[in-house]
């Protein structure tokens, strides 16, 4: 029954989306930028949070590697000793950490460096829809360490847990200049409030240790009007007098 009332009323949001995007000059976009949100204070940080797996990472200063160089406040992780599980904003380009050069990241950037298979789940960043509407994306995943070897990171983007909407991996070759990009985002996808969008990372299965990747990840979101909530609660009412009426027969 739920799932039938779910499918009602994404089919009523999905026509009053295409409504709002024939008519462009009234629809408002609502931009959310991994980069430009990120908080070196709070998580979640509005409708971001970054995670190992389901455990909410916790903010450290100062980084305890080479990196420090490049990452002057800190990263958000799961313990101050190490980087395993780890999402940090750059605060300089990757030549000011010995090792790294600016092919690997550049000021303003986002790291992930994900955990090696021996220790806990994968970093997971999520963007939780404000209200009923709409979404597109774009982004890209690169490989931001200086080593070469048998390094790199996967990744997965879904909605409430559901199929893959993009995967991928991205590894030696392919850094800053050459990133794996996002084919799938120029589609658009209907939400409802409270639903989750994940960015899992984790390391390749060939990868003997985490690796860092730098991650560009931008939703363009479009609130349903205020009309259509209202439509939706009547749908949603109209839907379980319906359900309760079979139930009866």
């Amino acid at each position: 029954m739920i799932t039938t009332i779910r499918v009602l009323v994404a089919g009523l949001l999905a026509a009053v989306c295409l409504t709002v995007a024939a008519a462009p000059a009234q629809a408002i976009i609502v931009v959310y930028d991994l980069k430009l949100d990120f908080s070196n204070v709070n998580n979640p940080s509005g409708t971001w949070a970054y995670y190992q797996g389901n455990t909410l990472l916790t903010h450290y200063t100062p980084v305890p590697t080479p990196l420090a160089a490049a990452v002057a406040n800190g990263y958000w992780g799961v313990g101050p000793t190490d980087l395993n599980s780890s999402l940090m904003r750059a605060t300089a380009n990757g030549s000011a950490a010995p090792g790294w050069t600016d092919n690997d990241f550049l000021a303003g950037d986002m790291l992930v460096r994900t955990t090696d298979p021996s220790t806990g789940g994968p970093v997971n960043i999520t963007w939780t829809a404000p209200s009923n509407g709409y979404f597109t994306y774009s982004g890209e995943i690169w490989y931001a360490n200086p080593q070469a070897g048998p390094f790199g990171n996967d990744f997965l983007l879904s909605l409430n847990a559901g199929p893959a909407m993009e995967s991928g991996s991205a590894s030696i070759g392919q850094d800053l200049p050459n990133g794996v990009n996002f084919v799938n985002g120029l589609l658009p996808t209907i939400v409802l409030t409270g639903d989750v969008l994940t960015l899992r990372l984790s390391p390749t299965v060939l990868s003997p240790v985490g690796t860092l990747a730098g991650v560009n990840f931008v939703i363009d979101f479009v609130p349903a009007p205020e009309p259509a909530t209202g439509m939706l609660l009547a749908l949603g009412a109209a839907a379980l007098l319906t359900c309760g009426w079979r139930r009866k027969r």
